[in-house]
């Protein structure tokens, strides 16, 4: 209902999140990273920088999540970007740096094409997504997403 919403929030449910994410997944679709907190880091992004793509700007992105973990993890649990970023991971997916933006791209298309709820929701307990309580499962589902953004473990405590 808001700017930039895909989903209706009166409406909306993990459920229907779910099924929105693997109808891109299954067509292959690019996904972009859109939140609020993005906004102002884009433009320090944009500050002294060309155009390529190096390591500079992957260690600011790393930089931006290590800081910002809130867009992951709350103090209840994951949140739903969590969700979706296991999802892609698990579905064949990569992610694209660049100094104004985040995208994730297809890889592997026919693990894409064969996405099914239960590969995700298996996905989502092996990265301890389902076990909010207590610091070691913050640490294993951001891990999960670190290690695959980033390509190495990053120190995921709290």
């Amino acid at each position: 209902m808001g700017k930039g919403s895909i989903l209706s929030d009166r409406l909306w449910n993990p459920l229907i999140n779910d099924a929105w994410l693997l109808g891109g997944v299954h067509s292959c679709q690019d996904f972009h990273l859109v939140t609020d907190g993005l906004a102002g880091h884009t433009r320090i992004f944009q500050q002294g920088f060309n155009s390529d793509i190096n390591s500079q700007t992957i260690n600011r992105w790393e930089s931006w999540f290590s800081e910002n973990r809130q867009y992951l993890y709350e103090g209840w649990g994951p949140r739903v970007l969590t969700r979706e970023l296991i999802g892609l991971k698990t579905f064949g997916y990569q992610p694209v740096f660049t100094e104004q933006e985040l995208f994730f791209v297809c890889k592997d298309r026919a693990l894409a094409r064969n996405a099914t709820f239960s590969r995700y929701f298996n996905a989502l307990e092996l990265a301890g997504f389902h076990n909010c309580e207590g610091v070691s499962s913050k640490r294993s589902v951001l891990k999960a997403i670190d290690s695959w953004l980033f390509k190495k473990d990053l120190d995921a405590t709290p």
